[in-house]
């Protein structure tokens, strides 16, 4: 790990790559920067195509691998998050057609989990066509 720069997320998905955005964070010598999150980070921004069901891969590309990593569907109405869960760092896209908004954290932590090592966060959007 190296404090001087940002943990790159990515995310794929058989259909391609699924660009992200960059949200809040606490990471080393960068310090804490807090960013709306949400859809509003995706303003301007297309989202990825992907095939109904397709599975999801979400990962950084750092060593070690973060200690814990979450995806939540971002809702319709404000602060509406759902927990999708990960197997292996991978989801299922929505079988249903349609724009889906996702926020993706993760968390480094001490050997005895006690503290923090860092935290970072990032937003993505595929549409399920």
């Amino acid at each position: 790990m190296n404090d001087d720069y940002l943990p790159e997320l990515s995310v794929s998905s058989p259909d391609g790559a699924i660009p992200t955005v960059q949200s809040s964070y606490c990471w080393g010598r960068l310090g804490c920067a807090d960013y709306i999150g949400g859809r509003e980070m995706m303003e301007g921004r297309d989202p990825a195509p992907v095939s109904a069901g397709a599975e999801i891969e979400v990962r950084y590309l750092v060593d070690p691998a973060p200690s814990e990593l979450y995806v939540q569907q971002i809702g319709d109405k404000p602060g509406e998050m759902r927990s999708v869960p990960l197997d292996e760092g991978r989801f299922n896209a929505p079988e249903e057609p349609g724009i889906f908004y996702y926020y993706a954290s993760a968390w480094w932590k001490t050997e005895d989990g006690e503290y923090s090592k860092g935290s970072t966060s990032s937003v993505f959007a595929i549409e399920v066509r």
